[in-house]
């Protein structure tokens, strides 16, 4: 018992970002959560967890305030209709092996990471810069990547992949970003807390 209470403990405080899990996502055969909370401010951010270098890492985009997480839903949803567009296009001419970044802007995001022991962060900036990708085979896919530097210490780095392999999965992920649903779902988790003052 005592066993018990001590892993949940450690698995409660290893969650450094939110108060709650809002949501999952599916991306090429992966789960991956979503979760949000408030700042000491008051400003909602979301917690959108993404593929990183290593699986074994916890990687994830943190979108601040709900006017950007409204942008980057939006911005999204343009995606989407892109990729079904020039995924017909590729499909319908045996497209191979070509690649094209598709001219949609996102708002500004941090992206965080877990070493060792402690969490990275990157300054707040522009990183999703979407690009359409068919491979030698004819299948299509969307996403984007890079490698993010921790602020304080340029030496510590993270690749990252953000990654959707069907029009379907893109809309799991703006259905659980849904700032209203949001916002609902984190009263809920507050009024169930207040229950135990």
């Amino acid at each position: 018992m005592i066993l018990l209470f001590i892993s949940i403990f450690c698995a409660l405080s290893i969650n450094v970002f939110a108060e709650q899990k809002v949501g999952t996502y599916d991306v090429l055969d992966r789960s991956l959560d979503v979760e949000a909370g408030y700042d000491s401010r008051g400003q909602l951010i979301a917690y959108v967890e993404i593929i990183g270098e290593y699986s074994h890492r916890d990687v994830m985009l943190c979108i601040k305030g709900e006017d950007d997480i409204k942008s980057f839903v939006s911005a999204l949803r343009q995606v989407k209709d892109k990729y079904t567009e020039w995924k017909g296009v590729a499909k319908a001419n045996g497209v191979t092996d070509y690649k094209k970044a598709i001219d949609v802007d996102f708002p500004n995001v941090e992206i965080y990471w877990r070493g060792s022991s402690k969490w990275y962060s990157t300054f707040s900036r522009n990183f999703i810069k979407m690009i359409f990708l068919v491979d030698d085979e004819g299948s299509a896919t969307v996403g984007c990547g890079g490698e993010a530097e921790d602020w304080e210490n340029e030496y510590v780095t993270e690749k990252w992949y953000f990654l959707f392999g069907s029009p379907y999965e893109i809309d799991g992920l703006t259905k659980v970003l849904d700032t209203e649903k949001i916002k609902s779902k984190l009263a809920s988790k507050q009024n169930t807390d207040d229950l135990f003052n």
